[in-house]
């Protein structure tokens, strides 16, 4: 689950990719 969206947004796992999975 690196980088994988799936259900979940990955700006919940990843809050620094925030920015690009806004």
């Amino acid at each position: 689950m690196a980088g994988t969206i799936t259900n979940v947004p990955n700006r919940w796992r990843y809050p620094n990719t925030e920015v690009n999975y806004n």
